[in-house]
């Protein structure tokens, strides 16, 4: 077997069936041992915490689920042999200050290091360095902005900006040979990243970073070697057991193993892995559906690397999977009014009703386009949640 010096895996979901599992059965062997052998051939592993460890009820004020899970979800991912946590996610801050605290506790205890979070803004941003083999390499951590990141005032994850992500690449290589940007953002269950992500990351990739990882997507996606420099749009899921308890897209995702050489050159590999939904276990994919997967990666990666196809089939996909979704909230019609149009079969009728809230419409996409209006909205919005 080949030795790696980093080995860096997607989003470990453990909240839900996968919470009440683990607390009954703490022991239980959920890495397989092939692949417990890989990780052990890696000198540093990183995965993707996706909640918070926390035993608090108290959930924040926030649009969407909150998620948490138990300790004794650690103790399958140290006994596998990973070695660190990326926090910054989504839901770092779902159950507020205690959830984070609590969580990097657990971490300590359990001897994984954490990133990308921290008690305030400047503590999330810190740079997390290791020296491999010689080298120091730095690891940066980010992720998208909801309800979850830190300010100069709160905990939270370390967000996702451009003008910090350049300002911390530039550190980062002042003092280490190698910079790993890892970064939680994407389209809930897309597996195209959108143009102006792919644009955002290659812009990384020329002010400094070495490798870019992303996850949080839930589905494994494509991959480029932009001017050198490897950039992977979709890690997919380290687990994830979801409510349909039945084999899908989210079962699956991606080991990228490293080889640190001399010049700043990187080597890697990638390592499809499936879940297997009746005993809750995790191993690499093997035989027809390893082939499957790297075709299908293959796939994504050729439309990635064509700007208007990836355009085409990125907006195909974001119609298909989120339309409704987004009418429903800015149209300001109840969802059963859609679901109406739908089994009445005239949803043709949908962009005529819609045409009549058309100023509405075009207020909403001003305000999504213009970055200070923007920021105006989302000011005003949390001074409102604040005095509730």
């Amino acid at each position: 077997m080949s030795y790696y010096d980093i080995t860096i895996a997607g989003d470990y979901h453990i909240y839900g069936a996968f919470d009440k599992y683990i607390r009954k059965h703490p022991d239980a062997q959920i890495f397989s041992q092939s692949l417990k052998n890989h990780l052990n051939n890696s000198y540093f592993n990183i995965f993707n915490l996706e909640d918070p460890i926390t035993i608090s009820k108290k959930k924040i004020v926030k649009f969407g689920p909150h998620g948490k899970g138990s300790s004794e979800s650690l103790i399958p991912i140290k006994n596998a042999g990973f070695h660190a946590a990326t926090f910054a996610t989504n839901h770092t801050y779902d159950y507020g200050e205690l959830g984070i605290v609590q969580t990097i506790k657990s971490c300590e205890d359990s001897g994984i290091e954490i990133m990308g979070v921290g008690d305030n803004l400047t503590s999330a941003r810190k740079i997390f360095y290791k020296v491999i083999d010689e080298f120091n390499i730095a690891f940066l951590n980010y992720s998208r902005k909801e309800f979850n990141f830190a300010t100069n005032e709160r905990p939270g994850a370390n967000p996702l900006d451009v003008i910090n992500i350049l300002e911390d690449l530039k550190i980062a290589n002042l003092n280490a040979e190698y910079t790993f940007l890892i970064i939680h953002e994407g389209g809930d269950l897309c597996e195209y990243p959108s143009p102006a992500q792919v644009r955002m990351m290659r812009f990384f990739a020329e002010n400094g970073a070495s490798a870019i990882l992303i996850h949080h997507s839930r589905l494994v996606s494509g991959y480029e070697v932009y001017k050198g420099i490897p950039i992977f749009y979709g890690l997919g899921n380290l687990l994830h057991i979801t409510k349909e308890r039945k084999p899908n897209g989210e079962h699956f995702g991606l080991l990228v193993s490293f080889r640190l050489l001399e010049n700043k050159k990187i080597e890697f590999n990638l390592f499809p892995m499936e879940l297997d939904i009746s005993n809750f276990t995790v191993g690499f994919a093997r035989g027809e559906k390893r082939n499957n997967i790297f075709e299908h990666i293959a796939s994504l990666s050729n439309v990635i690397s064509n700007s208007d196809e990836l355009k085409g089939k990125w907006g195909k996909e974001v119609i298909e999977k989120k339309r409704t979704q987004y009418l429903v909230l800015l149209s300001g019609f109840p969802y059963f009014f859609f679901r109406i149009l739908r089994k009445l079969k005239i949803a043709y009728m949908l962009n005529k009703v819609l045409s009549r809230r058309i100023k509405r419409l075009l207020l909403l996409q001003t305000i999504i386009r213009c970055e200070s209006k923007s920021e105006e909205v989302d000011y005003v919005i949390s001074k409102i949640i604040e005095n509730k």
